[in-house]
């Protein structure tokens, strides 16, 4: 499939959309990978949605009641967010850095050709 075949999602916000033509673009997918694309593109959405409430409210929260300080719970949804993208395109055999790297490295299945791992000593 290529790239101007694969549009984004309507349900994806404006960093998902934008994540989603930046990897179909640089990556040739397979129609089985497409989904995970999608959940990759969904978390990146979360993520950024996350960021932006941070931002705007802070990283620390007030107990209206007791005055406690507290981490903001976005803080939780930002990280579980940026790590769910990282496996999700570690499965998709694209370093997180640079999805566009990776775009000469697929074989025509989809996979990486990575070296054999050496054996530790």
């Amino acid at each position: 499939m290529s790239a101007p075949d694969i549009r984004p999602p309507s349900d994806l916000g404006a960093a998902g959309r934008a994540f989603w033509r930046e990897l179909t673009r640089s990556v040739d997918f397979d129609v089985h990978e497409l989904p995970l694309v999608r959940l990759a593109c969904e978390a990146h959405d979360r993520r950024e949605e996350a960021r932006e409430l941070l931002k705007v409210e802070g990283l620390v929260c007030v107990n209206e009641v007791s005055g406690a300080q507290k981490a903001h719970p976005a803080i939780g949804v930002e990280q579980s967010s940026a790590r769910l993208v990282a496996s999700l395109l570690r499965q998709l055999a694209i370093p997180p850095e640079a999805p566009a790297a990776r775009k000469a490295q697929r074989t025509r299945y989809g996979n990486p050709r990575r070296p054999r791992a050496k054996a530790a000593p």
